[in-house]
């Protein structure tokens, strides 16, 4: 610093020479002007020192302060150190690392070359079975000391396992029946219950009997009755009604289906059938359209004519014969309606059915009713039970007079013969020709 000062202070003093110098000099030489201005640029002036100062004690003040450690009193813990006057050691910063050691260890991998190939599926499934198996039959033989002894007994009284003791008395009922009041507040309400005579159900209904007849004489009392009873009565007629419309229904079903059985079994024991043979059934109804066709079954037949004419018979011929009047008398006797006597039960049986459900059909009209059977809604849902059942009604007496008619046509179309109704044309003189639609071809 004293020598800057002193250079400092020389500086001044030097100055007036060197001016002097290049202002003698320029005089002379016309470049002095240019030297001069560049010897003065290499020169250190005082602003630029000045500048050097003030950064100088810039850097001084940024520079870090060191502040005393401070010390404070904690609970020891992993982040913590020891407190006390004993000295801290490298073992005490070790100690937490131990136990994340410890709880990373499962983390690591133990295997440290590749994975071995998958066993065979046969294989797998194989050793799947045998673990199974194994677990099932650990199961199983718990329960061999019980099935011995119902195998061993005697008699076996079922069920085999008696009511759990431990489920005793969780019904409401057995709640109620142990009751025990405990505080003062329940043996109040309970004596105050049994005072009144209501710390049952019982005495409770009970009680509220003896007060309704207390309260109502003796005729409203009675027609009370009367109008529950009707009540009663109009809620379920609506399913009686229904039970009697299926019963109805299933009775003329069975009896109709009964009666085709029945005509199956007569048309296969004419033809000469087993009942499961179908294969001969359908050779004997071609064999039947090829007798229609051929006309075997009349006695007036040319063939029939020749053997009658012929005087002494062989035995297949008069079998053959006797066979064509057996046809023959079997056919007439269908024709005349013999079998119409045997369905006449049915028939008188069938009519019952469709009167009962006639008069089932019909809506009933609805009382003045009171009371809640006396509402809208209440009056509304008889009256749509009795529409239902109604509806039920008229479809099971259309389905059964459809079934009428249609065993009708079939019987007319099988069994009744229409004139003109030919197995094949005969071209005579004199005989009215059939038309193209009765004849049967």
């Amino acid at each position: 610093m004293l020598e800057g000062d002193a250079q400092s202070e020389s500086d001044p003093e030097e100055d007036p020479e060197s001016d002097a110098e290049p202002s003698a000099a320029s005089d002379d030489d016309p470049d002095a002007d240019i030297k001069l201005a560049d010897f003065i640029s290499t020169l250190d002036t005082s602003s630029k020192k000045r500048k050097l100062e003030e950064g100088s004690a810039d850097k001084a003040s940024k520079k870090r302060a060191i502040l005393q450690d401070r010390t404070e009193a904690g609970p020891e813990g992993e982040f913590g150190t020891k407190s006390g006057s004993k000295p801290l050691t490298l073992s005490d910063l070790i100690a937490p690392t131990s136990s994340l050691s410890q709880s990373t260890k499962a983390l690591q991998s133990k295997t440290k070359s590749a994975l071995s190939a998958p066993l065979p599926q046969r294989t797998q499934d194989r050793i799947d079975r045998e673990a199974a198996y194994e677990q099932t039959k650990q199961e199983v033989q718990k329960w061999a000391p019980t099935m011995k002894r119902v195998r061993e007994a005697e008699h076996l009284a079922f069920p085999l396992q008696g009511p759990a003791s431990g489920k005793k008395g969780t019904s409401n009922a057995d709640v109620i029946d142990r009751f025990q009041p405990s505080t003062e507040m329940e043996s109040a309400i309970s004596s105050l219950l049994r005072a009144a005579n209501l710390h049952t159900d019982a005495a409770v209904a009970e009680a509220e009997n003896t007060l309704t007849a207390a309260t109502i004489s003796e005729e409203d009392l009675a027609a009370r009755r009367a109008q529950l009873r009707l009540n009663r009565e109009l809620m379920f007629r609506a399913d009686i009604k229904a039970k009697r419309v299926a019963k109805i229904k299933s009775k003329a079903y069975r009896r109709m289906k009964k009666r085709d059985k029945e005509k199956q079994k007569e048309a296969a024991a004419e033809l000469g059938l087993d009942e499961g043979d179908e294969v001969d059934r359908i050779q004997a109804e071609v064999a039947r359209a090829k007798e229609r066709a051929t006309l075997r079954h009349r006695t007036t037949g040319k063939w029939a004519k020749t053997m009658r004419n012929k005087g002494e018979m062989e035995e297949e011929e008069m079998s053959a014969v006797k066979t064509l009047q057996d046809r023959a008398e079997l056919l007439r006797r269908k024709i005349a309606g013999g079998d119409e006597s045997s369905d006449d039960d049915d028939s008188h049986g069938e009519e019952r059915d469709i009167q009962e459900l006639e008069e089932l059909g019909q809506i009933e009209p609805l009382t003045d009713a009171k009371g809640i059977m006396g509402m809208k809604f209440m009056r509304e849902a008889v009256a749509r039970a009795n529409r239902e059942t109604g509806l039920m009604a008229d479809e099971a007496r259309l389905e059964m007079l459809g079934l009428q008619l249609d065993s009708g046509a079939e019987n007319s179309m099988g069994d009744e013969v229409v004139g003109g109704n030919l197995g094949r044309r005969i071209y005579k003189p004199g005989q009215v020709q059939p038309t193209a639609s009765g004849d049967i071809l």
